[in-house]
């Protein structure tokens, strides 16, 4: 897709944003463009899409957070 068929869809509210395990893994690039989203949301209500991210993605995030966090996370606590 190029930028003006995006632009379209989010202007008719039909864009929906599906991330994989690859954009997880920037948290920081993440987060920023999710806070981007929001505030483009936030200020003006005729963007209104959804950010989606797929189970298998989530299930890979959190095992890695589990692994990367070991010393710090309580197995037992979630089961």
């Amino acid at each position: 897709m190029n930028q003006h068929e995006v632009y379209n869809l989010l202007c008719r509210g039909e864009l929906t944003m599906a991330f994989d395990t690859n954009a997880l893994f920037s948290n920081k690039r993440f987060r920023t463009l999710c806070n981007g989203i929001n505030r483009l949301k936030d200020c003006d209500k005729q963007y209104q899409f959804n950010l989606v991210v797929p189970a298998p993605a989530h299930a890979e995030k959190l095992h890695d957070l589990k692994q990367a966090y070991r010393e710090h996370y309580d197995f037992n606590e979630y089961h």
